[in-house]
C-alpha cells in the first residue's frame, strides 16, 4: 500500500512539483491550496506525511499546524517556505527553506 502525502501550498507550481516528485517515489498524494481545503481533505484522507507551506493567505501554516497537532493524527510534517520568515516553528518540526534545487525536500520525501 502506498504511503499517503498531503501537500498544502497556495503556489500551484511548487505544489505540482511536490506532487510529481512524490508520486515518482511511490506516494499517493493530494494537493490543497489552503488550510480550509486541507481540513476538509483530512476528513477522509489520513496522510503519513504532510508538506505544509507556512505562508498561505488566510489561516497560515503555523496556525494550521497548531490545530493539526492537537488532533490525533500520526503524521510527519515538513514545513516549507519560499520566503524569509520570522515565524517560529514548533520545536518538534523542521522548517525547510525551499531554494532552486529543492534537494533537501526530495531527500525528506524519500526518507519519510
Amino acid at each position: 500500500m502506498a504511503k499517503k502525502l498531503l501537500i498544502v501550498d497556495d503556489e500551484a507550481d511548487f505544489a505540482n512539483f511536490v506532487l510529481t516528485a512524490s508520486e515518482a517515489v511511490g506516494y499517493e498524494a493530494r494537493v490543497c491550496n489552503d488550510c480550509a481545503a486541507a481540513r476538509e481533505t483530512l476528513k477522509d484522507f489520513t496522510p503519513d506525511l504532510m508538506v505544509l507551506d507556512i505562508v498561505i493567505p488566510g489561516e497560515d501554516g503555523i496556525e494550521f499546524l497548531n490545530w493539526f497537532s492537537s488532533q490525533s493524527f500520526d503524521t510527519k510534517v515538513i514545513l516549507v517556505t519560499g520566503f524569509n520568515t520570522s515565524k517560529s516553528c514548533p520545536a518538534r518540526y523542521e522548517l525547510v527553506p525551499i531554494g532552486p534545487e529543492n534537494r533537501h525536500l526530495l531527500d525528506c520525501l524519500r526518507a519519510a
